[in-house]
């Protein structure tokens, strides 16, 4: 994927031997950029662009702006919702369907039950599947200690179950050490993630590091 901006003469690529970064140094271009970013995920109008094969692309499908990288929640509301979709597709599958159709049977005939002494008649007028794991809370089971390893899982539940995305990362350089961002690096380049990673300021330019630089003038190398 590339990603450019017209206010500026970068072309940032991935799917490219090593891991693009821009490192800006001017504040308030790096603020602009990212909040870019931001209003185009949420579905509103933005300057920059995401192309794969020289064709533009929609941010808010194709995109991940992953700016709290020590606490951000696996769990996210679309993931989720992608996973039970994927579970609702599975329910029918034909070495599925009969367990599922038991199941509702069974929950059926247990709220009849229940309702035995009741004086009307009760209906269970939304079960379904469906509605069944909403009601559970589909999770993915969060008890990552190593945070990296939190942030590349969920960059493979998004491409399992949602669809390949270039996901740009905000800062990561100020919170992981040489050692890591080379870990993450080489693990990235070998799943074939598609990763920009914005960073504010210089850090140590590690072996596998493709850098793009606007520095304080705006001037870009």
């Amino acid at each position: 994927m590339r990603f450019v901006h017209p206010d500026m003469g970068f072309q940032a690529e991935t799917g490219l031997p090593g891991i693009q970064s821009i490192v800006i140094e001017e504040p308030r271009c790096f603020r602009e950029i990212i909040g870019d970013i931001a209003l185009q995920i949420r579905g509103e109008a933005g300057l920059s662009v995401l192309s794969e094969e020289n064709q533009p692309v929609d941010m808010a499908k194709m995109a991940e702006l992953l700016q709290d990288l020590l606490t951000f929640d696996i769990n996210s509301r679309q993931l989720q919702a992608k996973i039970v979709s994927s579970l609702e597709k599975e329910s029918v599958a034909p070495e599925h369907h009969m367990r599922t159709a038991e199941l509702i049977s069974a929950l059926e005939r247990h709220i009849d039950d229940l309702a035995f002494s009741f004086p009307c008649d009760i209906q269970c007028l939304k079960l379904s599947f469906p509605s069944i794991l909403k009601a559970v809370g589909i999770g993915v089971r969060d008890e990552y200690e190593d945070r990296l390893e939190k942030l590349i899982d969920y960059m493979e539940l998004i491409r399992e179950f949602d669809r390949e995305k270039c996901f740009f990362t905000v800062n990561f350089r100020t919170y992981f050490t040489d050692e890591e961002t080379d870990l993450f690096m080489e693990t990235i380049e070998s799943h074939g993630f598609h990763v920009i990673m914005l960073e504010g300021c210089s850090h140590a330019r590690r072996n596998r590091e493709r850098r793009i630089t606007i520095d304080k003038d705006l001037c870009e190398f």
